[in-house]
């Protein structure tokens, strides 16, 4: 084929480059490798360029690009080819995706193109590189080398090997040539030593064979001796494709298996086993990269080094400024990203100023381990299957940091969060696809991530463990991992608003898991923690702050009816002696207490509206404080779920007039059922309010730590907020903030009293026992989460079992205090729930009752007590029992069975 001639050099510059000042304007934001989207380009030029010897139509162009408000330029290497009719439509045709533009040159028109789609080009560099050749370039050189790896790629240079350009999804270009090599062209320069060159000599020359083998590289050699790395070429790894495309593939068949049998029933660990083999080869696998880099060799470029004082305020520091330029973007863009992401955005910047006051105290602590070179850019998309192992890739590290930060040493935790953090991006894109399902879908995807993360960090805990510099407390590193993960969330961020806006959900609820953990005075990272890690099980006994209060456990005393009170409903000795033997518990929540008369719906439950109730109560607060406990009472208003036995003859009251469903009043003899109840008025409920606020003030006399309001479990604030007990019209009802009004102006009235540091809430989020029932639960207890997260409430405590419909998983996020689980738990179910990022702490009930000492049990292995349903209340739980009258201590003798009398304690009573 007669090809026709060329323009000269100066032809191209003349032709072309007042033409490609149009031109890459459009071209370059297109194209994924380009680092400056979302900038408003001022202008683009030729910097320096050359043409091959014996193939003129291909120039090797360095181009500088000005921003609009910049000082400074982005430098991007773009070859450029051309093609005429002459060479044929099928490459015509394979060329059009790399094209710049048409061009014209003496009547006859081509298109120009980008040369790394010329398989003759990216031959020739190979070719070159074998040679060692050496091009001059303005002042400099363009050299050319081979390392002794290219040895193990026969054939290379004597076959016309065929080349195609990959479509991975990269801010650099990549071309396999046969099955042999792999070129990786760089496309934004920096003059400097390249860190992949660099760490690829390193680790190929190390023997870690968990990479692709550098073969060789094009480095341009400026005038004063300072290199730019232009392209590498590696060795090629058989593989079946990059770990994220695996893990979508195997998560899509997941989910789609979970839709067709939906009575799939099989234990969790039956489900994820062939992953979480992978898994926990790929922390096994980053840990013996850590372990290479780790060895002292004799390069001062690599020898690890301890982590200094000074390291921890600079990363610090530069963590908390891209913090402050992410969330002043985010606060810019917020009315362009979609109203969903709105609430979430709102919490974050009103946050913000807590976020970065949390790093202050990190800059304080010793993570315990050294600095090491590392990869920088860790993530699912920087690893190839190979068979049943693994190939890490792309050892550049983050593009968008210069080429001095790439090369500083740095903890290798950065590496790990940035694994995990790919996990829950995994977890999220799998479940875009089926947006019907999400709700359903979403618990299953949560347990895949905590299997997965905990699988990984087994795996690199296994292979670091023996090294004294890696070997990783966290425990005592949580705090830098957070840093860490605060850091990498941020550049999700600022990537997602730059190039894909729908998904800035999944940094938003990234940032937002971290708002739990500010009030802590040693934040856990719950993102990395693992039910799997040894670590884990001590988490239940780690000390917490919820708001003012501190626990010295996360072990928790969930609210419980006893029915121990006298008739009069004044708390007594007896009970002293119960929450007295319980005060080794980091917190203790009294049992439901009345705020007023016509909130009562049990037999001998206590109130908190009589100055004798609030010295009862007294007596309790003082015995608990004794042992160094901490102790808030329950505010409580039963609602509709009462009957005029318990009334003195009036109408239990809600907030519409509907019975609850025929149900049996609890512990009433003989059975009868509820009635259906007054629809409190306005002024009505203004009174009930006012009787919580009083209730407040009574628990503070009566020397309280703090109070917890009742709001579940199907009680009056429940009854206002779930749609199928409150069909109000009125500012009261309809749309779940109206439904939320109520229990809203409760704890307005309490934080008045308390401060919302000493305040909690309870709720039950899939509560449809005793009659209730929402039609979006999820929408429902949302709004009243978030709600509660504005107004700094200490902690929530969430009764809910666990299960695949559970929705605390999708509260937690949403509220910044302590976040305390409850329904069903042991210890081991507790100590995952707290490590996986679940709960803050855990409450217990039923196992509390028959085992006071039940955090000493925990401690050291002894099992529990089990529960004796029959003692949950007492002898005489009915309204009344004429005919053995109460004694003068308030209770009887029989209420110690199954209350204070139990099997052998480890604490004393």
């Amino acid at each position: 084929m007669n090809t026709p001639s060329n323009p000269n050099l100066e032809g191209w510059s003349a032709s072309y480059q007042p033409l490609l000042g149009e031109i890459l304007p459009t071209f370059l934001p297109a194209q994924r490798w380009f680092a400056g989207k979302g900038a408003p380009i001022e202008k683009v030029e030729f910097e320096q360029y050359v043409s091959w010897p014996e193939h003129s139509e291909w120039l090797l162009a360095r181009i500088g690009v000005w921003f609009t408000g910049r000082s400074e330029a982005q430098h991007y290497a773009l070859p450029l080819a051309l093609a005429w009719p002459e060479d044929g439509e099928e490459k015509w045709r394979s060329l059009r995706r790399s094209a710049l533009t048409k061009v014209q040159i003496q009547a006859r028109t081509g298109w120009l193109y980008d040369a790394f789609a010329e398989e003759r080009f990216c031959q020739l560099l190979v070719k070159l590189m074998a040679q060692n050749a050496q091009i001059p370039l303005g002042a400099g050189w363009l050299r050319f080398s081979a390392t002794p790896a290219f040895a193990g790629c026969p054939s290379a240079i004597s076959e016309a090997l065929p080349v195609k350009q990959l479509a991975a999804d990269s801010s650099n270009t990549s071309i396999a040539i046969g099955d042999r090599l792999l070129m990786k062209a760089y496309r934004r320069l920096q003059s400097g030593m390249s860190p992949e060159l660099e760490m690829g000599r390193f680790l190929t020359e190390a023997g870690f064979r968990n990479i692709a083998p550098l073969a060789g590289a094009l480095e341009y050699e400026d005038g004063n001796g300072e290199r730019t790395a232009l392209v590498l070429l590696h060795g090629f790894v058989a593989n079946q494709g990059d770990a994220w495309r695996y893990t979508q593939d195997y998560l899509k068949r997941f989910l789609d298996n979970c839709l067709q049998q939906p009575e799939m029933v099989r234990k969790a660990d039956e489900i994820h086993g062939l992953y979480r083999i992978f898994a926990t080869t790929l922390g096994r696998r980053t840990g013996e990269l850590h372990r290479t880099l780790a060895q002292i060799s004799g390069d001062p470029a690599f020898n690890p080094e301890p982590i200094t004082a000074a390291d921890l305020t600079r990363w610090l520091n530069r963590i908390r400024d891209e913090a402050i330029a992410t969330f002043e973007r985010l606060a810019q863009q917020r009315e362009s990203l979609p109203e969903s992401a709105w609430p979430r955005v709102d919490r974050l910047l009103a946050a913000r100023g807590a976020l970065l006051a949390s790093l202050k105290q990190t800059a304080t602590l010793n993570p315990g381990t050294v600095k090491i070179r590392y990869h920088g850019d860790y993530h699912l998309g920087q690893v190839l299957v190979a068979k049943e192992d693994v190939i890490i890739i792309d050892l550049e590290g983050e593009p968008s940091r210069t080429l001095e930060e790439r090369r500083d040493k740095q903890s290798p935790l950065r590496d790990v969060v940035g694994m995990v953090r790919s996990f829950n991006y995994a977890a999220h894109a799998a479940l875009r696809p089926f947006t019907a399902d999400r709700q359903a879908l979403a618990p299953r995807l949560d347990d895949w991530e905590r299997q997965t993360r905990a699988a990984f960090l087994n795996g690199y805990a296994e292979a670091t463990r023996d090294n004294v510099g890696l070997g990783i407390d966290l425990a005592q590193a949580n705090p830098l991992l957070q840093a860490f993960t605060l850091e990498k969330v941020c550049y999700e961020l600022r990537y997602e608003l730059d190039n894909r806006p729908d998904w800035v959900e999944i940094p938003l609820s990234g940032l937002c898991e971290l708002l739990p953990l500010l009030d802590q005075p040693f934040p856990r990272i719950n993102l990395l923690s693992s039910p799997s890690m040894e670590s884990a099980m001590s988490i239940l006994f780690e000390p917490v702050q919820f708001g003012e209060l501190r626990l010295q456990n996360r072990v928790v005393l969930a609210p419980l009816t006893r029915c121990r009170a006298d008739y009069q409903r004044v708390p007594n000795a007896l009970m002293a002696a119960y929450y007295a033997q319980r005060a080794w518990m980091g917190l203790l929540i009294t049992e439901a207490t009345s705020v007023e008369p016509m909130g009562v719906g049990y037999p001998r439950t206590p109130g908190i509206w009589s100055e004798a109730q609030v010295a009862g109560w007294r007596k309790i607060t003082d015995a608990v404080h004794e042992r160094g406990g901490i102790i808030v009472l329950q505010l409580w208003h039963v609602g509709r779920l009462s009957d005029p036995l318990y009334l003195n003859g009036a109408t239990p009251v809600g907030p519409s007039a509907i019975a609850p469903h025929e149900l049996s009043i609890a512990l009433l003899r003989p059975k009868k059922t509820y009635g259906v109840p007054h629809a409190l008025t306005v002024p009505e409920i203004a009174q009930v309010v006012a009787a919580f606020r009083q209730g407040a003030q009574n628990a503070k006399r009566a020397g309280f730590d703090g109070v917890e309001i009742h709001g579940g479990n199907g009680y009056l604030l429940d009854q206002f907020l779930q749609s199928n007990a409150n069909l109000r019209t009125d500012a009261y009802g309809g749309s779940p903030d109206n439904r939320a009004r109520f229990p809203l102006e409760v704890v307005d009235a309490v934080v008045e009293v308390w401060g919302a540091g000493r305040v909690g809430y309870h709720l039950a989020p899939r509560c449809d026992f005793l009659g209730m029932g929402d039609a979006n639960p999820l929408e429902t207890f949302s709004y009243l989460v978030s709600a509660l997260s504005q107004r700094h409430l200490a902690f929530i405590v969430a009764r809910e079992r666990a299960a695949p419909d559970s929705i605390s998983p999708k509260l937690r996020p949403l509220f910044t205090g302590g976040f305390i689980a409850n329904e069903g738990y042991t210890q081991q179910t507790a100590e995952q729930a707290i490590a996986s990022g679940l709960a803050d702490a855990v409450a217990f009930g039923m196992l509390s009752i028959p085992n006071p000492d039940l955090v000493e049990k925990f401690k050291t292995g002894i099992t529990p007590n089990a529960p004796q349903p029959e003692t949950f209340y007492n002898k005489h739980p009915y309204l009344f029992d004429l005919a053995e009258p109460m004694p003068a201590e308030g209770f009887y003798e029989s209420d110690r069975e199954g209350y204070l009398s139990f099997g052998p304690l480890k604490v004393s009573a």
